[in-house]
């Protein structure tokens, strides 16, 4: 009967271990894909910054390219005016020949900047791109914080010594929000 007793014990403390090894695993697997998930939200919060940025680039340069269509089209209604006073008076002389120049190189000037500036505001059209990535990023990082960090799975994992340190042993993953013990 000892012998029975004996090879029960043995074979529940065997299965304990086993238990205990197979949830060692498991848990180092969700750190594991944690940390997967922590990397892939770093790199769009990359993304959208850059976004962010190429927005308010497109917005200055559509500002500026408006300011300067209005300063060109002040001008250009002033230009009109002597081209009118010319043709009245001396259209073949120096001076309206260079009121004519001027007045063709603000036509130009001004549809380069009508130009530039519905370049700039297509690109601003952009914004809703950015802000659906920006709330779609929103929820996967709400997501991601409480699986990841706010979930009993996560509180046993940062618990279970072996597989914290297979998972957050390199300095690189000590620093990270799946890591992190508080």
């Amino acid at each position: 009967m000892t012998s029975r007793l004996s090879i029960q014990y043995s074979f529940f403390i065997i299965s304990c271990f086993a238990m205990s090894l197979a949830h060692g695993n498991d848990l180092i697997h969700f750190g594991n894909q944690c940390l997967a998930q922590e990397a892939q939200l770093n790199k769009a919060k990359l993304r959208l910054d850059q976004l962010a940025q190429t927005k308010n680039l497109s917005r200055i340069k559509a500002n500026q390219a408006q300011e300067n269509l209005d300063y060109y089209q002040n001008k250009k209604a002033r230009l009109e005016t002597a081209i009118t006073e010319c043709a009245e008076t001396t259209p073949n002389s120096a001076y309206c020949h260079q009121t004519r120049r001027q007045y063709n190189e603000l036509n130009r000037l001004i549809e380069e900047q009508e130009n530039t500036a519905d370049f700039a505001l297509n690109r601003d059209e952009s914004n809703l791109t950015y802000e659906i990535n920006q709330a779609n990023f929103h929820t996967k990082q709400a997501n991601f914080l409480a699986l990841c960090r706010d979930s009993d799975t996560h509180y046993a994992f940062i618990q279970n010594a072996d597989a914290y340190s297979a998972v957050c042993l390199t300095g690189e993953n000590k620093e990270t929000i799946t890591c992190s013990l508080f």
